[in-house]
């Protein structure tokens, strides 16, 4: 709505100029049209990477576990930098100030479970890299991170090892074409680290490889391809690939409980639960959502 107003900016002052004097008090002054200005800005990050996020991740990408690191990282960074740009807009730092504190409190909570660090560490583009700036470089958190390596590497232990011991050698890369915002913070934030193992097994051939230039246009077709030389390895990281970083598409299923071939049915399914099983339930949402893809929903009862 914001943006939509800027962009009818003239649009809204002739339809205000329309209504005076009656109305002369919904007229926005200069500084507040700027002040709109500035908070789409501060606002615009945000709804890109819940696009991102909110996604299928259907390659991997674009709605995988791997990518909420990194995208609540470039938000803390893009609000930092907002305090800087806007010191002089007392109602707006106070605001930022609020969402950075927010942030960094939930940023502590993905912090707490390894499993957002594997997911991230198991893309070859980033591994341990996004860690080196704020973890590994400050002596302050030297504990935390060794921590974080102990915990991936727990992970790989006592969860994945076990399947197959063998090396990986080679990596066979699709490179994506063109980088949106998340992309382009992870290539401006990581750096090179060397990362000790003197372990001989899948997971520290992967750690001491060279990292990717870029994410895989499509991670689950590369790390299939890597089954049968890390097969440990691949199955953890497919394993993690498949968890969602946002629970938008569960909610967007559900949200179309409705829409069903026999709609009264399906009015008769909500007021009644108890009445259909759960499978009938999950397969008519199944239905509706595959005749909405397709553009092809009939309007009676199926026959």
């Amino acid at each position: 709505m914001l943006e939509r107003a800027l962009k009818l900016r003239s649009q809204i002052r002739i339809y205000v100029d329309s209504l005076r004097p009656a109305e002369s008090s919904l007229e926005l002054s200069k500084s507040e049209w700027i002040m709109l200005e500035n908070i789409h800005d501060i606002l615009q990050p945000f709804k890109e990477v819940t696009i991102r996020l909110q996604g299928q991740a259907k390659n991997g990408l674009h709605g995988a576990l791997w990518e909420v690191l990194p995208a609540v990282q470039l938000l803390i960074k893009h609000l930092e930098t907002s305090k800087t740009k806007y010191t002089r807009y007392r109602g707006l730092l106070g605001s930022l100030n609020n969402a950075l504190k927010k942030l960094h409190e939930y940023y502590g909570l993905l912090t707490t479970s390894p499993v957002f660090y594997v997911a991230m560490s198991l893309n070859p583009a980033i591994k341990f890299t996004l860690f080196n700036r704020e973890w590994a470089q400050d002596s302050t958190l030297q504990e935390d991170w060794v921590k974080i390596k102990n915990d991936i590497r727990e992970s790989w232990l006592t969860r994945y090892k076990s399947i197959a011991d063998e090396r990986l050698d080679s990596e066979d890369v699709q490179e994506s074409e063109g980088l949106d915002i998340v992309d382009k913070f992870i290539a401006r934030e990581k750096e090179p680290f060397a990362i000790d193992s003197s372990v001989d097994d899948e997971y520290g051939f992967y750690c001491n490889s060279h990292t990717l230039s870029r994410t895989p246009a499509n991670i689950v077709q590369y790390w299939s391809a890597q089954a049968v030389e890390c097969p440990s390895l691949s199955q953890m990281a497919l394993d993690l690939t498949s968890i969602p970083a946002m629970s938008a598409e569960c909610e967007r299923v559900f949200s179309g409980i409705l829409i069903f071939v026999d709609c009264q049915s399906a009015l008769t399914t909500l007021r009644n639960p108890r009445q259909a099983s759960g499978q009938d339930i999950v397969r008519r949402i199944i239905e509706a959502r595959r005749y909405c893809r397709e553009g092809d929903l009939p309007l009676g009862p199926r026959t």
